[in-house]
């Protein structure tokens, strides 16, 4: 995680600005407690059979790395959410080398955070959408009613499910995978992305928010899925590997050479726009809620998601597991 970095002690002194694509400060499976990550090194443990091991360690690094994957039914029913799918991330263990506490609670008190690019895809929850069977026991695809609010109370309580569908109706999608969809993208990605980014601008920090929206109607995974997680890779590294499936049309290519520019005038310069770029990139202000649109050609907008992430900047503390 980019945020781990932006606040851990030991990496700080290696870099002087940060882009953060598709990540998060402040969701919890993603950083989770001290006692939630052992009890998940345990179930590990236990699967493999190297838990009553003279070296635990070695125990796990002599085993296949399929073995390592641990079969839903196999976790317990109090198990990390997204297990087993993604079972860990950085550990909140109190010690500068690893978390003192959430990366967005440590950024809001930290004076020296860098200038920092954050981002999001238009579609971030279409991947995680397609893996709830292999999260969720019972839940099917596609979704309906009744495997929607499965899905939503293995994350949330009742109260806050009741109100998230209210906040997501029905009737604004095209199906209850699309309505999934949204709600993952904006309570995992968007909304945390914004929070971050208004934590940042509030300390006077340049922050430059986006949001990869480009329609790619000849690629078959765009297709299926859309704007997903790490679309954007490609043109940030200017390959659209692998070129069995994918090649950049002229607009594509023009996409992809204004976001190398971004990507390397801010490394160099920490601004976006120094060294020249042919569209200005807004720095995110707390009063112009401002956000680039990566498509071609590019835009700015303002208020991005803001009805729903006012929702879950409000809803976010009812979160179970802390």
């Amino acid at each position: 995680s980019v945020c781990w970095h932006l606040v851990s002690e030991e990496s700080r002194q290696y870099f002087t600005t940060a882009i953060m694509e598709s990540g998060t400060c402040s969701s919890p499976e993603f950083f989770p407690s001290l006692p939630r990550a052992y009890e998940a090194g345990d179930v590990v443990l236990n699967y493999t059979g190297c838990a009553t091991a003279a070296d635990p360690i070695a125990c796990l690094r002599s085993r296949p790395l399929p073995s390592l994957y641990v079969n839903l039914t196999s976790w317990p029913v109090d198990a990390p959410p997204l297990a087993p799918t993604l079972p860990f991330g950085p550990a909140i263990d109190g010690s500068a080398a690893g978390l003192l506490a959430r990366p967005i609670d440590l950024l809001a008190r930290d004076p020296s955070t860098p200038p920092l690019i954050i981002g999001t895809n238009l579609d971030e929850g279409s991947i995680f959408m397609l893996l709830i069977p292999l999260t969720i026991a019972g839940v099917k695809l596609p979704l309906d009613e009744a495997g929607l609010q499965k899905a939503l109370l293995h994350f949330f309580n009742a109260t806050t499910v009741t109100e998230i569908l209210v906040e997501y109706p029905l009737s604004e999608f095209a199906s209850q995978n699309k309505r999934c969809e949204a709600i993952l993208r904006d309570f995992f990605f968007a909304c945390p992305s914004r929070h971050a980014a208004r934590v940042i601008a509030s300390k006077g920090v340049p922050v430059y928010l986006y949001r990869f929206s480009q329609a790619l109607p000849d690629w078959l995974d765009y297709l299926v899925l859309g704007d997903y997680h790490a679309i954007e890779i490609p043109f940030v590294f200017d390959n659209p590997a692998p070129t069995t499936r994918h090649q950049f049309t002229p607009t594509e290519q023009a996409l992809s050479d204004l976001i190398t520019s971004y990507w390397t005038n801010f490394t160099k310069y920490a601004n976006p726009n120094t060294g020249g770029a042919p569209f200005v990139w807004p720095p995110y202000s707390l009063q112009g809620d401002e956000n680039i649109e990566f498509e071609w050609p590019p835009r700015t907008t303002t208020g991005l998601y803001n009805k729903q992430c006012d929702f879950w900047d409000t809803h976010f503390q009812k979160y179970y597991f802390l």
